[in-house]
């Protein structure tokens, strides 16, 4: 065996710490960005943060000429109320009548800081002048608005409303076991029930996501986050008003008394300085976070500013790639920025991926949204002889026949639970 010296020269990539994190910031929802913010304050000294009292938006707008500054003023609500005033905003795009609006913004501002509905139903009754059994179908509608189990007059109904799309055995045992499933009393539960170990295992991830307050601050992919809408587009007369939502994000300035400190030794000043720099970074990524957001969500209205418009009920064909060509940026780029981010639009309140062309595709050869096909689904189950609702199946070849869209029946039921739409024997025995 010979040792011997070589000499290699190789070109690599390398990621730095900053680059990382730059790439995670794109990423995040506006909750976790004010999460984020937060923990960058507690590790570097020179970051100072401040909590914004009323809601500060970018904007870019289409606005006419002749529209007045003062109603946008008129339209920004103040933080301490954002829970019900995306509620508010949310009935108010919704299918209602004006009375219904109207007897349903009073309940909203009567829920607790938990979104339950307690107090005297007899004065409520009579602020919107309508009988008992009127509220309690208001109430029924509010109920569809909003994260699961808004509402609700107590812990019972909140939890019988988050398991209602459950099998009727599952919701037969939440009702029953309230205690037990709020103690984690799973044994319990197992013995009065009979429960096998498979069923007790699929019952106790069921349970686990339950909540016991409707209003709970939670992370992405909860339902509170659509409270917290990233971006927000709305209908102003001739245009649309596009803004990133800041509401929750706070100021962030430099600490200028640790700023002060950085003459004092070379030690300390070499402190400052790499916090300082660090300071930089932080406040330039969120800059070019909320430019990247802005700049694509404004693209996205150009390719669909006819369903934002209600001009047309379906998605027209977009993909990553058209934005990232629209904007001069990589595909990659505009797949993060998108992750997680909700859009609350004139149209409702979803995650922006929902209006990009799935891999769904049409015998057309045509990639079809989710969203349409949502919609589709939607449309037949309310066309369909109640006396014999569609199966899920039935759905699947319907979608093939008549639309030419190849999907499966497991697609078809996760689209329907979605949509908080029962099963066809849930659809059934409504009748």
């Amino acid at each position: 065996m010979i040792l011997d010296i070589f000499q290699n020269q190789r070109t690599t990539i390398s990621m730095t710490q900053q680059l990382s994190q730059s790439i995670s910031l794109l990423q995040y929802s506006t909750m976790e960005l004010k999460e984020f913010i937060q923990e960058a304050a507690l590790e570097n000294p020179l970051v100072e943060i401040e909590d914004k009292k009323y809601m500060t938006t970018k904007t870019n707008t289409t606005k006419a000429a002749n529209d007045s500054d003062d109603d946008y003023i008129e339209r920004i609500p103040n933080e301490e109320n954002l829970i019900w005033d995306e509620l508010l905003k949310e009935i108010q795009i919704s299918n209602c009548t004006n009375r219904e609006r109207v007897i349903l913004a009073k309940i909203i501002l009567n829920l607790n800081e938990s979104g339950f509905l307690d107090g005297d139903y007899s004065t409520l009754t009579r602020e919107c002048d309508i009988t008992d059994a009127e509220l309690d179908e208001h109430i029924i509608l509010l109920q569809n608005f909003g994260p699961q189990g808004v509402g609700a007059r107590s812990l019972k109904e909140c939890l019988k409303l988050q398991v209602r799309n459950e099998s009727a055995y599952f919701q037969t045992i939440v009702q029953h076991s309230i205690k037990e499933i709020t103690e984690g009393n799973w044994e319990k539960i197992a013995q009065q029930f009979k429960m096998s170990g498979k069923e007790l295992t699929t019952f106790i991830e069921m349970a686990k996501k339950l909540k016991i307050k409707p209003f709970v601050y939670e992370r992405v992919n909860s339902e509170y986050l659509h409270l917290y809408p990233d971006v927000i587009i709305e209908k102003y007369n001739q245009g649309f008003n596009v803004r990133l939502n800041e509401s929750c994000i706070p100021n962030i300035k430099v600490n200028e008394y640790y700023m002060s400190l950085e003459k004092q030794n070379k030690e300390l000043k070499t402190y400052i300085k790499k916090h300082y720099k660090d300071y930089l970074w932080l406040t330039h990524s969120i800059e070019k976070r909320q430019e990247t957001l802005m700049n694509v969500t404004k693209s996205i209205l150009m390719y669909q500013q006819d369903l934002f418009d209600k001009k047309s009920n379906m998605i027209n064909p977009m993909t990553l790639e058209a934005i990232a060509s629209d904007i001069d940026m990589s595909v990659s780029t505009i797949s993060r920025t998108i992750k997680n981010k909700v859009i609350q639009s004139p149209i409702g309140t979803f995650y922006l991926t929902d209006l990009f062309s799935s891999k769904l595709c049409s015998n057309m050869g045509d990639n079809v949204s989710s969203i349409n096909v949502k919609n589709l689904i939607n449309t037949y189950i309310k066309e369909e002889n109640k006396a014999a609702p569609l199966s899920d199946n039935t759905l699947s070849t319907m979608l093939k026949e008549q639309n030419g869209i190849e999907i499966s029946r497991r697609t078809v039921t996760k689209y329907r639970k979605a949509m908080k739409i029962g099963s066809s024997t849930d659809r059934k025995k409504k009748m």
